[in-house]
């Protein structure tokens, strides 16, 4: 790793912030009005102690942050690469002694990071106005979150110039095919497909697992994890070995 490529880290965290922030704002226009309703209507006192209103402002939060998170974790790196490229950002910032895929590696890090760090404000946040919730399983499901998805939109980016439509296409038809897959007797063609897409069924039983308290089976994690890790490798060897402007 180059210094150079380390130099970026400070403006990396400065683009990534409000990206990183995004599901925070997200959780709030998702769960914010169905929690402020039953806040409203029984009070605050009750809401954190009535073992019914706990569990519906659970089911809130759960339904809420789930969907805040993977929303988030598409639109965390989605068009960095296609934006530099249809900017022309390409043409100076690698004129500069910078390597192109250590460039982009440091940029994914940095905004993996941050996303998972903002996110520790909704259960932090939760826990602290209503119900206390755990934190660590939600913070390592984020940082999944944001290298699978991160690693599909950098892919998206280093083959196409429209990574963001493409990572909604993919994770949309993963997502479908995967649930075919497993409620019936799916065809092989559509097991074959299911296997071949980023496995977004499998991350989130994985989540689902670890927000009830439960070990993730073995094997959803080694396949989540590799697959997300395997797509950044292959993101960064094509940004190594193709030209970005086309």
């Amino acid at each position: 790793m180059t210094t150079s490529a380390l130099a970026y880290a400070r403006w990396h965290a400065r683009d990534a912030l409000p990206r990183a922030l995004a599901p925070v704002a997200l959780f709030a226009a998702i769960g914010g009005v169905p929690l402020w309703s039953i806040v409203g209507g029984n009070g605050i006192d009750a809401v954190r102690t009535d073992p019914e209103l706990v569990q519906l402002t659970l089911a809130v939060y759960r339904q809420a942050m789930s969907s805040a998170m993977t929303l988030g974790a598409v639109l965390m790196l989605s068009g960095w690469v296609a934006e530099d490229r249809d900017r022309g950002h390409v043409r100076f910032l690698f004129a500069a002694p910078v390597v192109a895929w250590q460039h982009y590696l440091v940029r994914a890090a940095v905004g993996i990071a941050l996303f998972a760090a903002c996110f520790l404000a909704i259960p932090l946040g939760f826990g602290a106005l209503l119900t206390p919730v755990p934190v660590l399983p939600v913070f390592t499901s984020a940082l999944l979150y944001a290298v699978l998805f991160g690693g599909l939109a950098l892919l998206a980016g280093a083959i196409t110039r429209r990574d963001g439509a493409v990572v909604i296409v993919v994770a949309l038809a993963a997502a479908l095919l995967q649930q075919v897959a497993l409620a019936t007797e799916a065809p092989s063609t559509v097991t074959w497909l299911a296997a071949l897409l980023p496995p977004v069924v499998p991350a989130d039983q994985v989540r689902s697992a670890w927000l009830a308290g439960e070990s993730a089976a073995t094997g959803d994690l080694a396949r989540t994890a590799g697959y997300a890790v395997g797509m950044l490798v292959a993101a960064l060897a094509i940004i190594r070995r193709a030209p970005l402007v086309r």
